[in-house]
């Protein structure tokens, strides 16, 4: 019993209160008398065995989509206490605000307890988290950098300590226990000791100079590729840069910043939904913003300092390349154009090449043709839109009717005849696009509702309510509001000698007031049913001279033929546009499909 005691005795005075040595040796306090001296012994070896303590111990974990810092800390085992810590000790810096699917992060635990946290955000930089009684937050922040050189050797520069130490005064303790805890855990000392700035051979500038900020260490680092890691957004309705820059988590002055960047240029002055907005955030700091206009179209901005960017607008050049498509009348040109391979938008275009000559409501037949040859626009094999129609062909009634397209000297674009006369008519044929005629002119028509003989002077378009209405031609308004039995009515001037009415629209476009000017396809209404009607439709009247003419037998005065001095050029064009129309084997034919 005595060999025990003075073991006891010799431990107890090496051992602080917190120590488990302290707890084995209290438990052997209390044995009862006659146990044995083996017993006594095996307890003085196990204790002597804990004053080591366990080696420390890392675990590397990836962050997933979705993670956070407390998600983190759970899957690594750690405590919610732990997590309050390290988020208060890095807020400031803004570590964690925004951890990405893909990095790395590892923890240094010995005993259970956090020592350290190493938070890969590049190849080239790691941010190293180290609990620290010389910091107040009890965590210090450094930044380890790899310079080309330190990659190839495989050792990191530590370029900057992120936080400052601040000395706090410690607890006396006895002399004995402090230099006892120091040569043993010494490994945990020196962790805990916040990193040294790299030696400088002049004692003097290194007692004085201030290290980079963590914002110019990761503008150095712009240019490595292993920091493009980009968020992205849509721009919705109603957004702005302030509630972009807002959703990315990014500060009013990170706005303020990039818009006096961005002033002259007036780069985010309209935003429209459906464009992106990317972001390059590293620790918080807003480096790059990449602005997708349009697949052709980028606008970068790149962080040089903290307030400055640096604008660059990069243009793509697309391919184009053309696509031919033929196809049969069976059932309407919208139906048949489409099981043909057309999308909506051509199909539309393609009508509105022969909207001056033909009334798609009444004047296609079965077996009639068409063909089309059309730009397609891609990049990098894939295809961004439907470019121009180079050449379109319909052979309806018995003729075949061309259209080519040409752009002339001064920029001006429209679709003429092989023979260098425009497509283009004073007049359209139809103010409403693939509408149903319901009611023909017809001087000794019976009115559906008054229910006797009275002149129908027009033409009567069936179409859903709120169809758009065209005018029909360049012209000014004359009347415009209500108008007896014709319900909300409009009535253009064109010259001197003819004007045309539209009646029963459910409303009117906003933007044409009494004697506004319009121009030919221009929207001026909408398809209602107001006055006396039996059902949704336009009713549209053309008078010569102030008399009713038949809207769809009325001679409409042509458009002028091209400049003398464009037809050399525009045959040129005319000859390989009709070239590729007539590569199209006109077997080829929806049916056939």
């Amino acid at each position: 019993m005595l060999s025990f005691t003075k073991a006891y005795t010799y431990n107890i005075s090496r051992l602080q209160p917190s120590s488990k040595l302290f707890a084995i040796g209290f438990s052997a306090l209390c044995l009862l008398p006659g146990s044995n001296a083996v017993a006594s012994k095996s307890i003085t070896t196990k204790s002597a065995s804990t004053v080591t303590s366990t080696a420390a111990r890392w675990s590397d974990y990836t962050v997933l989509k979705g993670d956070n810092l407390s998600i983190i800390f759970r899957r690594a085992g750690l405590s919610p206490r732990d997590v309050l810590n390290v988020s208060n000790a890095t807020a400031s810096e803004k570590t964690f605000v925004r951890m990405l699917p893909g990095e790395k992060i590892s923890f240094q635990l010995r005993d259970k307890l956090l020592q350290q946290i190493k938070y890969v955000i590049s190849a080239n930089t790691t941010i190293v988290i180290t609990k620290s009684d010389a910091v107040e937050s009890g965590y210090s922040l450094s930044r380890e950098v790899r310079s080309p050189q330190a990659s190839a050797s495989g050792t990191p520069q530590v370029l900057a300590v992120i936080s400052k130490p601040t000395i706090k005064p410690s607890p006396a303790q006895p002399p004995a226990a402090t230099a006892t805890v120091q040569a043993v855990n010494n490994n945990e000392v020196a962790s805990h000791s916040p990193p040294a700035l790299p030696a400088s051979d002049n004692s003097a500038d290194n007692s004085t100079a201030t290290p980079p900020s963590e914002l110019d260490i990761l503008l150095q680092q712009q240019d490595s590729s292993q920091l493009e890691n980009w968020v992205y957004y849509n721009v919705q309705p109603a957004d702005n840069l302030t509630t972009l820059f807002t959703r990315a988590g990014l500060t009013e002055t990170d706005v303020y910043y990039v818009s006096s960047a961005t002033g002259e240029q007036q780069t985010f002055n309209r935003l429209m939904p459906g464009e992106r907005i990317g972001f390059l955030i590293r620790s918080g700091h807003l480096l790059k913003i990449q602005y997708i206009v349009s697949p052709l179209k980028t606008v970068l901005l790149t962080r040089t300092d903290k307030s400055n960017y640096q604008v660059e607008t990069m243009q793509r050049e697309p391919v184009i390349s053309y696509k031919a498509i033929a196809g049969k009348i069976e059932n309407s040109l919208f139906v048949d154009a489409l099981n043909a391979g057309l999308t909506n938008n051509m199909t539309m275009n393609f009508a509105k090449v022969f909207a001056w000559d033909v009334d798609f409501s009444q004047d296609l037949q079965p077996g009639d043709k068409f063909k089309v040859v059309y730009e397609e626009v891609t990049i990098d094999g894939k295809k961004i839109k439907d470019g121009n129609i180079v050449a379109a062909q319909f052979d309806i009634g018995g003729q075949s009717l061309i259209g080519i397209f040409y752009r002339d000297s001064d920029g001006g674009v429209g679709f003429y005849t092989p023979d260098g006369h425009s497509m283009r008519k004073a007049f359209l044929r139809m103010p409403v696009e693939f509408a149903r005629i319901s009611s023909k002119y017809n001087p000794r028509r019976k009115h559906p509702i008054l229910n006797k003989i009275r002149a129908h002077k027009g033409v009567d378009y069936a179409a859903k309510r709120g169809t758009p209405i065209m005018a029909s031609g360049n012209g000014k308004i004359v009347f415009r509001g209500r108008k007896g039995g014709f319900g909300n009515t409009i009535v253009i001037q064109h010259g001197t000698s003819f004007n045309t009415l539209y009646a029963h629209m459910s409303r009117f476009n906003k933007a044409f007031r009494l004697g506004s000017r319009v121009q030919q396809g221009q929207v001026i209404g909408y398809v209602g049913a107001t006055g006396a009607v039996t059902g949704p439709h336009l009713h549209y009247e053309f008078r010569v001279d102030g008399v009713h003419k038949n809207p769809l037998k009325v001679k409409i005065p042509k458009a002028l033929a091209l400049d003398p001095k464009e037809l050399e050029t525009f045959k040129s064009v005319a000859k390989v546009a009709l070239q590729k129309l007539n590569k199209l084997n006109d077997e080829k034919l929806a049916s056939a499909n």
